[in-house]
């Protein structure tokens, strides 16, 4: 297991949104963004709403989640086509979900620009090694002693008057280790 699901939690919206502010200037021509343990899918599908609410001209991101949990990639999917439906996300986007065990599937998120992780520590400790040179957003626990993150904040959380969670952005530049 490398995210938390003793009880499903979810990523909640200030830590998305504060998210998206760091990695949206990071976005490149054809980047891909990659959600590990995405769960319901919230992280992707609220930055693509806010990439299609920009309507920006540059060439669009692809969105890829992947999940052990086919329950929720279910959830993800549906909540996507409903998203679609209505307008909040832009039908032309490339947003995939897959319920998979990623650690047996690395090509899907090696090439990703940009990595979103909120994975218990020991999932962390698994990812590091599989992981190069890619931006990734880490949410309640670092990435690793050996990396130095370029932010991190401690960000408020609705549900939880007077508690703040941490939330960190690395860039890194390494090869993976085989």
């Amino acid at each position: 297991m490398l995210a938390p699901r003793k009880t499903l939690w979810s990523t909640p919206d200030t830590i998305i949104s504060t998210a998206w502010t760091w990695i949206r200037p990071l976005l490149e021509e054809d980047s891909k963004l990659c959600d590990v343990g995405c769960g319901d899918g919230r992280v992707l599908l609220s930055w693509a709403r806010a990439y299609t609410a920009e309507k920006s001209s540059q060439k669009p991101p692809t969105f890829w989640g992947i999940d052990i949990d086919s329950e929720r990639i279910q959830q993800a999917q549906r909540e996507l086509e409903r998203a679609q439906q209505e307008g909040s996300i832009d039908p032309a986007l490339s947003i995939t979900f897959l319920c998979l065990n990623a650690l047996e599937h690395v090509s899907l998120f090696a090439d990703a620009h940009i990595l979103f992780l909120y994975l218990i520590p020991r999932g962390l400790r698994l990812m590091y090694p599989l992981l190069t040179n890619q931006y990734v957003v880490t949410y309640m626990a670092p990435l690793s002693t050996d990396e130095t993150p370029l932010r991190h904040e401690m960000i408020a959380v609705p549900h939880q008057p007077g508690a703040a969670w941490p939330l960190y952005l690395y860039k890194l530049n390494k090869s993976r280790l085989e």
